[in-house]
């Protein structure tokens, strides 16, 4: 009997290890696969967000080519880059937005100057660019040699934009970028009459809509 016993519970205790040890098995093979599972997603997350920025540089790079302002590759890259960044930081401001008003602006040249002393990409007037860069944290060396630097000038005139929109919605803030807060104020408080825009303002509006429209069509076709 003593031996029957012994054997019953070394039985039961082989028996009882090999189900301790399936388990284990079972629920290290369960962790690993959610381990790889969670990675694979992870990587084609990733792929997608590649592959839908090189759609969106491709988009900048032939907006850049229009006018040739801009001849160096690396710089081109730069300034794309630069754009889809402020997309991510900016949700208010989409690609078709941010490339429409630079066109508008400058025509891609970011060596431009108005006679009005607005300088780069975007246009930006020192006194604004001056107040932006500090609330920015953007270095301010002198207004030409920031506000003709491409990167800094896109980070300024963005920062800028985001805001105006956020404030007057995407009209307001055209206008108020083309030609001052206070002309926003007279157009809402006259039933957002286009006779209380300045003259330039007028056109201005309007050509930037339209480009924006071109622009969101040209992103879908690159989809």
């Amino acid at each position: 009997m003593n031996s029957s016993y012994k054997m019953i519970f070394l039985f039961c205790i082989f028996v009882t290890a090999g189900m301790g040890i399936l388990i284990f098995t079972s629920r290290y093979h369960s962790n690993k696969l959610q381990i790889i599972n969670r990675e694979m997603a992870e990587l084609r997350s990733s792929i997608s967000f590649d592959t839908q920025r090189l759609k969106m540089i491709r988009m900048v790079t032939l907006a850049l080519n229009k006018d040739n302002k801009i001849s160096d590759e690396k710089t081109k890259y730069e300034i794309a880059n630069e754009i889809i960044n402020m997309t991510i930081k900016y949700p208010n401001l989409s690609l078709p937005i941010i490339l429409s008003v630079i066109e508008q602006e400058s025509k891609f040249d970011p060596d431009a100057k108005s006679y009005k002393g607005a300088l780069g990409l975007m246009q930006v007037m020192p006194v604004t660019g001056f107040f932006i860069a500090g609330e920015e944290n953007i270095p301010w060396i002198s207004s030409e040699q920031t506000l003709l630097n491409p990167i800094l000038n896109i980070r300024i005139g963005c920062a800028f934009l985001s805001q105006l929109i956020g404030s007057y919605g995407l009209n307001g803030a055209l206008i108020a970028y083309n030609s001052g807060e206070r002309y926003v104020r007279l157009w809402s408080n006259n039933n957002f009459s286009a006779s209380t825009l300045a003259i330039e303002t007028r056109t201005y509006v309007p050509a930037v809509l339209q480009k924006i429209s071109l622009y969101q069509e040209n992103e879908v076709t690159l989809q």
